[in-house]
């Protein structure tokens, strides 16, 4: 177990990281998702856990609640806002 231990450092002012559960919003159509951000070997998409080394992951790195990020999904370029994060 301790060999799959990822050490996080505290992002100052609450924005993106391991251990944190994150409230986006499609921009286009207005459906909000809720995503908890975990280590890479913790990673279940199904289940809305994902990885900083996703692509929605890697985009809300360090970002705060407010912030507007693109991600470049299957289906197509995706636009995002941070509407919480806790």
């Amino acid at each position: 177990m301790i060999k799959n231990a990822e050490i996080s450092k505290t992002t100052k002012g609450g924005g993106v990281s391991v251990g944190k559960t994150v409230t986006v919003e499609n921009t286009e159509t207005g459906v909000k998702q809720e995503f908890q951000i975990v280590g890479q070997s913790e990673a279940d998409p199904a289940a809305r856990k994902i990885s900083l080394d996703s692509p929605i992951g890697a985009a809300l790195k360090g970002k705060k609640e407010g912030d507007t990020v693109t991600v470049d999904l299957p289906v197509g370029e995706v636009e995002f806002r941070i509407v919480k994060i806790g």
